[in-house]
């Protein structure tokens, strides 16, 4: 066989491996049971065959709370007055349910949004520090901060913190830059039940 031909089909088939999709196992859900029994068979000298097997052996899956908070550090213009909307995601990454307080500070309101489009409509339900946003494993919700420009550059923090112990709030920082001259907000939406 041709050396270079031989170089060619491994670097080409090197190359095809690396793209080949990857194979991920899901987490089980919490409180998931897992049994393991052994078993082995054998045959003795004299011919004679035998099964061996192991006691079963139960584990249970302990829940493990994780979660992620999107959309930190965006930044937009407006004008003194006008209000701005930030959108974000919270989403459990644990492998089982938790449920999840929203604060947000500089007088600014936190809303679910129902759509997912970014601005507060009708039918999205603003969210109370009270109010518990309850989220199973794997699960997201879309979220918007909305705040007043008032007459100097702010800032405003959304909070969200996990009813489970032991975990940490994750905060986002939104800022807004206010300018003197005008803003143009354009929101695009489309529902599919009119179209």
């Amino acid at each position: 066989m041709n050396t270079t031909l031989w170089k060619r089909r491994l670097v080409a088939g090197a190359f095809a491996c690396a793209f080949l999709p990857v194979a991920y196992a899901a987490a089980p859900a919490a409180n998931t049971v897992i049994g393991n029994q052994a078993s082995a068979s054998y045959t003795d000298n004299s011919g004679n065959s035998f099964t061996a097997t192991s006691n079963l052996v139960t584990s249970t899956v302990q829940q493990v709370y994780s979660f992620t908070l999107d959309a930190d550090g965006q930044t937009k213009q407006a004008v003194q007055g006008q209000y701005v909307s930030f959108p974000h995601t919270l989403k459990n990454t644990g492998n089982g349910a938790d449920n999840y307080t929203l604060t947000v500070d500089g007088g600014a309101q936190v809303f679910r949004d129902e759509n997912g489009n970014g601005v507060v409509d009708v039918g999205d339900t603003e969210l109370k520090p009270t109010d518990k946003v309850a989220l199973a494993a794997n699960a997201q919700t879309a979220l918007i901060v909305r705040a007043q420009a008032g007459s100097a550059n702010s800032s405003v923090t959304l909070t969200a913190t996990p009813e489970a112990s032991g975990q940490t709030a994750k905060t986002n920082k939104d800022n807004i830059t206010v300018t003197t001259g005008g803003v143009l907000s354009v929101t695009k939406s489309a529902n599919k039940a009119n179209v």
